[in-house]
């Protein structure tokens, strides 16, 4: 059964983002957590509800927005994002002539974003909430995204532009997440490529995909730096830079010798407690 998550905008005390169905059953967790922000509120500003995950409302739920809005005084309360199916029972029952609420915005739409946006959104509304775990560490949206952005300098320094095309290669891991981020930050191409293929099939697909930049992370590869070197050096390779994404590297120390035109780049953002945020 779906229950309901109440989330405070880590920007403004004054915004909550409400996840999930309010009924009978979760009506109770509402009115906590309405109740926790009334009294800082009350003269002093508006409170925000963001109902964009909100998928229905029933009348005690709607009954305690009631209660906040009089509490609150007028324009005191703002229901914001509000879904159709919301919407809808707002009209039904009256209330769309009570609250002051503002519906859903297709442009927010999640199927309608891209992914920078999405991790925009993500870190604006969920910033301090865990995205993946391994090996022991844990890794918030905040984190990704800080990660990401040390990563997207760096790759810009390799000569990675808007536009350019750029292979991720590699089994999934929290540099590969963080590398794709920041392939999305500098309005690049992504290129998802299988971590079984060859060298010489990656030089058939960089002359096709127009790649010029590959990340190269834990594959079945035995010899990385001979296998790099192949990807650059076999005729008509259309790549210019590998670049290291191993669990095996760190982003704060300082370019490898090897690869041919690599450099180590990073292995994820900082962690609470001034941890490298190393895989471990």
């Amino acid at each position: 059964m779906e229950g309901l998550t109440v989330t405070t905008a880590h920007d403004n005390p004054h915004t909550l983002f409400l996840s999930g169905r309010i009924d009978t059953l979760t009506s109770p967790e509402l009115r906590r957590a309405l109740a926790n922000v009334e009294s800082e509120i009350q003269g002093t500003g508006r409170l925000i509800l963001d109902f964009s995950d909100v998928s229905y409302i029933s009348s005690s739920g709607l009954r305690e927005l009631l209660i906040t809005a009089k509490k609150l005084g007028e324009n005191g309360l703002l229901l914001d994002n509000i879904q159709p199916e919301v919407e809808d029972v707002l009209k039904v029952t009256g209330f769309a002539d009570i609250f002051q609420y503002r519906t859903k915005d297709a442009a927010f739409d999640i199927r309608n974003m891209s992914f920078k946006d999405i991790l925009e959104y993500k870190v604006r509304k969920y910033g301090d909430r865990v995205l993946v775990k391994s090996r022991g560490v844990e890794y918030t949206w905040r984190d990704i995204d800080r990660g990401a952005s040390a990563v997207a300098s760096d790759l810009h320094s390799h000569g990675v532009r808007q536009g350019s095309h750029v292979a991720l290669f590699g089994a999934n891991s929290v540099n590969w997440i963080l590398t794709f981020f920041a392939v999305q930050k500098l309005g690049a191409v992504a290129v998802l490529l299988n971590p079984q293929l060859t060298p010489e099939e990656i030089t058939r697909i960089s002359r096709l995909g127009d790649i010029t930049h590959l990340c190269f992370g834990n594959t079945p590869a035995k010899d990385r730096e001979q296998f790099s070197a192949q990807i650059i050096n076999l005729e008509d390779s259309q790549i210019k830079a590998v670049l290291d994404i191993g669990d095996d590297v760190n982003f704060l120390e300082k370019p490898l010798k090897g690869y041919p035109n690599v450099r180590v780049m990073y292995s994820g953002p900082q962690v609470k407690d001034q941890k490298n945020a190393k895989e471990r």
